[in-house]
């Protein structure tokens, strides 16, 4: 693929960058799997602050315990799931195995693609009701996926640095494609 490659995450060299990205997706794992075993544990409450909010005289509380059930299984199941990612991501840095790093590649591009549909829909829908909302929402949306994007960009160009390590092959990154002589300042310069 044509993706950009970093030489730095930030201002840490890949490998640091990339342990970090593993253990803030690690505790933010965790975290959802507190939260959404406490929400389970504390579902009377939430059930019946939903029915007061809601305020329908026909309101069926039974369909509304599974629904929470339900929901509180699935958040602990990806978070469960990003937890197992997440420590791969962090091994897979640690001892320079770019296969363990691929996991997390492939599940945050496909959260990403996700992400971008449903934010784009939301962004729309909104649009129709309330401008001002969608415009908070989408200059939320493009800084969180902009966010999200070069975390995923750290980590792919980390893997790909193993990779061609691994081959032998040098390493290619921005700054070695661009020529010194092109008449631009040295800090014009990307990478």
């Amino acid at each position: 693929m044509g993706f950009i490659m970093l030489q730095k995450c930030c201002c840490f060299p890949l490998k640091k960058g990339t342990l970090i990205i593993g253990w803030y997706n690690v505790i933010t794992s965790i975290l959802m799997i507190i939260y959404s075993v406490v929400a389970l544990c504390k579902q009377d409450t939430i059930i019946k602050n939903i029915e007061d909010y809601v305020q329908q005289p026909n309101f069926d509380e039974e369909i509304l315990n599974t629904g929470v059930e339900v929901l509180m299984s699935i958040i602990i199941a990806s978070a469960a799931i990003g937890l197992i990612v997440s420590a791969l991501l962090i091994v897979g840095a640690k001892r320079g195995v770019p296969g363990l790093l691929l996991p997390w590649i492939i599940l945050t591009a496909i959260s990403l693609v996700l992400g971008l549909g449903y934010s784009v829909r939301l962004i729309i829908l909104t649009f129709d009701v309330d401008t001002e909302t969608a415009s908070l929402q989408f200059f939320i949306f493009v800084v969180s996926y902009g966010i999200h994007y070069y975390l995923w960009l750290v980590v792919y160009s980390f893997f790909k640095m193993l990779r061609k390590e691994i081959k032998g092959e040098p390493h290619t990154f921005i700054a070695d494609i661009i020529d010194p002589n092109d008449g631009l300042p040295a800090y014009s310069r990307l990478a």
